[in-house]
């Protein structure tokens, strides 16, 4: 069953290295996901002592979908990129579904 009152859907993706000190390449593992991505109380904050930073703090409600620390979500609708903090799957009542912790820093 799917997530009630679905906002967006989003594309999961993971890091490929080839060789080791290289930069990550990423690799789509699944997209088209229902999706809500909600910044509300979740905070942020803003640095400027060594340049403009901006760090956002998000919280992901979707369909079940396998997701770790080391991916990134994209949300298909605003083209935003969050790292994936921590995840967890819910189940239960016919309402399974995937809660995760987002961020996005913006330099």
């Amino acid at each position: 069953m799917s997530i009630p009152g679905a906002t967006t859907t989003i594309t999961v993706q993971t890091p490929t290295q080839a060789e080791p000190y290289e930069a990550a390449t990423w690799a789509t593992v699944v997209s088209g996901i229902r999706a809500v991505i909600g910044i509300g109380d979740t905070g942020g904050r803003e640095s400027t002592a060594t340049g403009a930073a901006e760090t956002l703090n998000a919280r992901l409600t979707a369909d079940p979908v396998a997701l770790t620390h080391d991916m990134r979500v994209i949300d298909d609708t605003t083209g935003d990129v969050y790292a994936v903090a921590w995840a967890v799957r819910r189940i239960g009542l016919g309402l399974d579904h995937t809660t995760a912790g987002l961020r996005r820093v913006t330099r």
